[in-house]
Parts: structure tokens; C-alpha cells; sequence
């Protein structure tokens, strides 16, 4: 996300910072292909344990020259992206505040929502698929008590 020009436009970053996050090399679009790759090769419950691994080792390259605002504003931007599913990260979860209650609820219904989109997705054409967002978006956004 960070390599996108809209976003370190948000993020005001300096010249410098830019020539040091440069656009990945060959190397490293090797490794995230091999990390992606490597999901294939792995449990489902695997998938959060690798995910955040990856996710750390290149926060930490971003910690080395990011400022605390920048990466704050990075932060926002990401969950931002992640949308509804960011609420079911267990570390957002808590943050939050959000309790044992609310959290089977809103597996729940991240759950119905993947059902509805991968259905969605099997046989509709791309018209009916974008008709189906605004009840898409109905779902996640109620209230949890």
C-alpha cells in the first residue's frame, strides 16, 4: 500500500524517504510471491500465524524511517483498506474494546458476507454482482449491540 503515490502523498513523505522505499526489486517480489505461494501449502488455520509474520517483518522495515505520524496515518489508512475485516483482527478487537458478544456477532456475519460474495461470484454476471453491493454493505454496518 505504502508504494502507492496516493498514499505517500498522504503520508508527506520526504525524498528520502522515498528513494528508500523504492518499488520492490525482483528479490522482493520474489518472496511475496513464494509467502503467497506458501499459504497454498498450508492449513487455513495457518494462514493468520503466516500472515502477521510476513505483515512484521515489513512493518519493521517501515519503522525504520517512517515517523511515528507517518506510521500512525499508515495505520489508519490500512485498516481503512481492510475495511469490516479489520474489526476481526484480535488485536483491533481489543483495542476497541469490542467483547466475546460482539465479536461471534460479527463473525457471523463476515462469514455470511464471504458466503454471499463467493455465491455471488460462481455464476453472476459482473452486472448483477454490482447491483448486489448496496445489500452487501447493508449487512456489515448494522449495529452490533
Amino acid at each position: 500500500m505504502v508504494y502507492r503515490p496516493e498514499v505517500q502523498a498522504e503520508l508527506r513523505l520526504t525524498a528520502s524517504q522515498k528513494s528508500r522505499l523504492q518499488q520492490p526489486n525482483k528479490e522482493e517480489l520474489r518472496k511475496m510471491g513464494k509467502f503467497f505461494q506458501g499459504l497454498r501449502s498450508v492449513p487455513r488455520s495457518e494462514w493468520a500465524k503466516r500472515s502477521t509474520e510476513f505483515c512484521a517483518a515489513q512493518q519493521q522495515k517501515l519503522d525504520e524511517f517512517l515517523d511515528a505520524g507517518q506510521l500512525q496515518r499508515l495505520r489508519q489508512i490500512t485498516l481503512q483498506q481492510e475495511g469490516y475485516f479489520a474489526l476481526a483482527r484480535p488485536e483491533i478487537a481489543d483495542e476497541l474494546r469490542i467483547t466475546p458478544e460482539q465479536r461471534a456477532q460479527l463473525a457471523a456475519i463476515l462469514k455470511k458476507l464471504g458466503v454471499d460474495y463467493r455465491s455471488l461470484l460462481k455464476g453472476s454476471p459482473a452486472t448483477t454482482l454490482a447491483g448486489a453491493w448496496p445489500s452487501f454493505s447493508a449487512t456489515p454496518t448494522s449495529k452490533l449491540p
